[in-house]
């Protein structure tokens, strides 16, 4: 594929160019706080506005997706080729220090258990040889990745709690929405943790790149794009009537610039990360474009963005492509070799065999490497095995990552265990006579007697969005509505709020569909009984919904309304005279009690 480019101006063009967020209005009413404690949020690191984004050569897709029954994980990227596989690579992120040429180490101090797998089966046990003892430096190395690796998030989202605003994949009108900024954070925190461990060092998302992130994987998940095939400038996915041709047209250059990944289960943003560096369920084989890519010694701003299509499965974009070759050959590497395993010690869990298939080494070279017949062999320096590397792939001419020399291999037959001493030696580089080589020893990330980090959802339990305002509470059942302790797996509170009483609240979260508002502390109300605003406008609205289709109208913006059996066209003009927003949804009432909701309106200026 031939390296491309898109920018702010490509994106003005396509009428991109901003994306306004509106947020209720504050109720200036008197108000009572229902408590005085408050609830504070992580900064926001979504959405809005255009990217100024550069794009080159081959991208990645990682799709990996686990059916009902069985665990079904297939991965895709730009080129020919598919493969499928049992399960969803799991992984469990470190960190560790540069990739060398030529390191050693042993010596005395304390050792970890010796727990170890094979690169040629899915076998993990006890190895009879003794573990080597670690250094002082090593022991320390160690603990600070444990303890790294102790603090990467792991909250589990599925459509009910992935998005942070509604959104409308599947017809008229077709809204991207938002997804949580916590999710956006974790998917950060998870490649800043591979990046380390491989010597690099961290990158952050952009609004830009964010956003352009979430229409590409809006409209893949808005199409059901096949997880089975390539979808790379949606390649293989036909544009519905509702997506408009602006949208599509961003969507086609930014699957081409990213990895994708798509799943069909609830998992962390871990997972995604973890699954992409892990590259062993690639369609092209053993690659790592990936996690070239991931690991490139040129990025430093990626994009992230995730939705789930109506078939269950959760289509995710990766912007990684924001330099041109000639861009990134122009600058200063960051590393001029990357290898993985990296040299130093090396979490032996990152080895481990997943969906059945070994997980793939690689060196990668920011330089180009001229070379004759290549060939690696791996030697364990504390059993005195060695064994000639199989799969030896030679990527570079793709230049994933824009890196000028891929290679790829699998040392099957060689048992993997902590403690153990390892030499990689890559033979045949016309600037390495005698091999490019390096050492590394593994280790345990996670104790026998520790459960390391576990999965959690405190952050859904989180003020979302913070702000503060004042709403009444409207439309409650039987008169009165009951708090909840959290807005999801919350329990329900003793306390409840009478119909048209005022509150003030601190912010808000979107889980299942619907915003949920804190009102101080660990009391939340649902939002479909929370009226922000209520005020008196005159204006001029259009229908907009699907051409020579109509919406309906209700008789109340409140719950439990109903509709009234009127009709308004698409494309049709009418004036309102109230407007009312419930539960972050503004409702205009266009008289008679004729309510419509602003999700299928459009503002006349």
């Amino acid at each position: 594929m031939k390296p491309f480019l898109f920018s702010a101006t490509i994106l003005s063009l396509l009428g991109l160019a901003t994306v306004p967020q509106v947020l209720a209005a504050t109720n200036t009413s008197t108000a009572t706080t229902a408590s005085t404690a408050t609830t504070s949020s992580s900064a926001e690191s979504t959405n809005t506005h255009q990217t100024t984004t550069t794009t080159t050569n081959s991208p990645k897709t990682s799709t990996t997706g686990t059916n009902a029954a069985n665990a079904t994980t297939t991965t895709a990227n730009a080129s020919p080729g598919q493969q499928t596989a049992t399960s969803s690579a799991t992984s469990s992120a470190n960190t560790s220090q540069s990739s060398s040429t030529a390191s050693s180490s042993s010596a005395n101090s304390s050792s970890t258990s010796d727990t170890g797998t094979n690169q040629g089966n899915t076998d993990q046990g006890n190895q009879t040889t003794p573990a080597q003892p670690f250094t002082a430096s090593e022991l320390t190395e160690i603990n600070a990745l444990k303890a790294l690796h102790r603090g990467l998030d792991q909250t589990t989202y599925d459509v009910t709690t992935l998005y942070a605003s509604p959104s409308n994949l599947s017809g008229y009108p077709f809204t991207i929405g938002t997804i949580k900024k916590n999710y956006i954070a974790a998917t950060t925190q998870w490649v800043n943790y591979y990046r380390h461990l491989s010597g690099l060092p961290p990158v952050s998302t952009t609004n830009d790149e964010n956003y352009v992130s979430q229409l590409a994987a809006s409209v893949l998940a808005g199409v059901n794009a096949n997880p089975m095939l390539s979808q790379h400038g949606l390649l293989n996915s036909s544009q519905p009537a509702y997506i408009p041709n602006s949208i599509w047209q961003q969507a086609k250059l930014t699957t081409n610039a990213s990895n994708l990944y798509f799943r069909a289960d609830a998992e962390s943003a871990g997972k995604s990360v973890s699954s992409l560096v892990g590259d062993n369920n690639n369609i092209d084989g053993n690659d790592t474009g990936h996690r070239a890519w991931i690991l490139s010694p040129y990025l430093s701003t990626f994009g992230v963005g995730a939705a789930y299509g109506s078939n269950g499965w959760k289509y995710e974009n990766m912007l990684v492509m924001n330099k041109t070759v000639e861009q990134a050959q122009a600058t200063k590497p960051q590393q001029d070799v990357v290898a993985y395993p990296n040299a130093g010690v090396f979490p032996v869990e990152e080895l481990a065999p997943s969906n059945g298939k070994a997980i793939p080494w690689s060196i990668y070279f920011a330089k180009s490497q001229p070379h004759g017949t290549l060939s690696v062999k791996v030697a364990d320096n504390t059993t005195g095995a060695t064994v000639t590397a199989k799969d030896l792939m030679d990527a570079s001419m793709n230049q994933y990552g824009n890196y000028k020399n891929i290679f790829t291999f699998i040392p099957r037959g060689l048992d993997l265990a902590a403690g153990h001493e390892y030499t990689v030696t890559l033979s045949g580089l016309d600037n390495y006579p005698n091999g490019y080589t390096y050492t590394f020893k593994l280790f345990n990330i996670v104790d026998a007697d520790d459960a390391g980090n576990t999965n959690s959802d405190a952050a859904l339990q989180n003020i979302d969005i913070p702000e503060e305002s004042v709403g009444t509470v409207k439309g409650a059942p039987y008169g009165k509505t009951q708090l909840l302790s959290a807005p999801f797996h919350g329990t329900y509170l003793s306390k409840y709020l009478s119909n048209n009483t005022a509150w003030k609240s601190y912010g808000k979260t979107f889980i299942n569909g619907q915003y949920f508002y804190n009102l101080g502390g660990a009391q939340w109300i649902n939002g479909r009984f929370f009226e922000k605003n209520e005020q008196t406008a005159d204006g001029v609205l259009t229908i907009s919904f699907a051409p020579g289709q109509a919406i309906a109208a209700y008789n109340s913006p409140y719950y439990n309304h109903k509709a009234t059996g009127r009709y308004f066209t698409t494309g049709t003009q009418w004036r309102y005279n109230q407007v009312v927003n419930v539960g972050d949804v503004n409702w205009y009432n266009l008289g008679d009690g004729q309510w419509v909701p602003a999700s299928y309106v459009q503002l006349d200026s």
